[in-house]
């Protein structure tokens, strides 16, 4: 009775964690593609100018309690402000309900604020920041180099930058235009240097039907009309399923039929 007690009390502090860091990445999402500091200023409103009290920062509770809106010039809080605090903090549970905590869980955490910075940055502004990538790059390197897997880490973030650049150059030569981004081998890159050979071949293929699902929603959606969309946000989902299952199915599935 009380290992579960304390299971919750580890949970909710988890989730809270994870809330907490969510509403920092709200800021990190913002000002990093504008090429502002994340430290300085404080939190303040957009349009009125006024600091944001910290008791008017507690992630979802003030949102909720403002009415969703600023206590002083009651200009309206989009609801994209507690949705990534809260998926933050579901992220940071479900990490702790697969995992446990120990020294991985802080760089699988680290690894779930990346997925989720990248994912609302692409969809925001359509682009990858290499600022956010390359130092990223490298940790991943560090934490295969701990577990001792470096080799795999190596190899797999070669090999996910060169499918995307080859998948570029194809797009150019026969289409005469971008087919992928080379955000994307970026995120691809970024995606093998922490996951290995296999499970960034599984992400990249995953991510693939997801792309594809949601291209064809988008085009239902304007009436058939093509529009582009950022790819980012496929890898980034496909990547957080193959690492919360520790599963390669669309990996193992195209193994076992077509090899």
């Amino acid at each position: 009775m009380i290992d579960g007690y304390i299971y919750i009390i580890n949970g909710l502090a988890v989730f809270f964690t994870g809330c907490l860091l969510g509403s920092f990445l709200n800021v990190v999402i913002y000002r990093m593609p504008e090429e502002k500091s994340i430290a300085y200023p404080s939190s303040r409103c957009p349009k009125c100018n006024n600091n944001i009290s910290w008791y008017d920062n507690v992630p979802i509770f003030s949102w909720l309690l403002l009415g969703a809106k600023c206590r002083y010039c009651k200009d309206k809080i989009s609801v994209r402000y507690p949705f990534v605090e809260f998926l933050t903090g579901c992220l940071f549970f479900l990490c702790f309900y697969t995992f446990g905590i120990d020294w991985k869980w802080i760089f699988i955490s680290y690894f779930i604020c990346l997925m989720v910075v990248i994912t609302l940055i692409d969809i925001d502004n359509m682009i990858v920041l290499p600022a956010i990538i390359y130092p990223s790059i490298f940790v991943g390197v560090l934490y295969n180099f701990i577990k001792g897997d470096i080799i795999q880490s190596l190899l797999a973030s070669f090999l996910g930058f060169i499918i995307f650049y080859i998948i570029e150059k194809i797009s150019l030569l026969v289409l005469k235009k971008e087919g992928m981004g080379r955000g994307d081998a970026l995120i691809a890159c970024l995606l093998g240097s922490w996951l290995g050979v296999n499970s960034m071949i599984n992400s990249v293929m995953m991510s693939f039907f997801i792309g594809s699902f949601i291209g064809f929603i988008l085009l239902v959606k304007n009436n058939f009309k093509s529009k582009q969309f950022p790819f980012g946000p496929s890898l980034a989902l496909s990547s957080l399923i193959t690492l919360f299952s520790n599963e390669n199915y669309v990996f193992d599935w195209y193994i076992g039929n077509f090899m």
